[in-house]
């Protein structure tokens, strides 16, 4: 990049994963700072449901499942067909005991998506604990 360059919100998402990809004693302290690449990119492009997807994502990795379903939601309006979002969201309800919230997410996720193992098979786990 060049002295007058501005970053993309590729460029802060990228940052954002290599981060979360590079261990860390501080949990907290790194998700602050994910979280605060994640937002850069989402103020470049607040309509790209991609953003909210990777934050809500950032969101269950870290265990805040509220803000993982907002953000996943957030996707979801942006992208109806999202199934990745859906996945993201069953996935953070289920960790909230909110079992027919994920199931209805992954019943979704695979109606958009019919090959989407891991939404069967979370789908499925759900139902034979019920």
């Amino acid at each position: 990049m060049g002295l007058f360059s501005r970053k993309s919100a590729n460029d802060y998402i990228d940052m954002a994963l290599n981060l979360f990809r590079s261990p860390s004693v501080d949990r907290e302290s790194t998700f602050r700072r994910i979280k605060d690449l994640l937002f850069q990119a989402q103020s470049l492009e607040p309509r790209n449901p991609d953003i909210y997807m990777i934050i809500g994502w950032i969101d269950n990795q870290f265990n805040h499942f509220e803000s993982a379903i907002s953000n996943s939601t957030r996707a979801i309006e942006l992208n109806p067909q999202y199934a990745d979002a859906y996945y993201n969201r069953g996935y953070a309800k289920s960790q909230l005991m909110d079992y027919h919230g994920a199931i209805s997410d992954f019943d979704s996720a695979i109606r958009i998506n019919p090959n989407f193992n891991e939404a069967i098979q979370d789908r499925e786990m759900i139902r034979s604990m019920l």
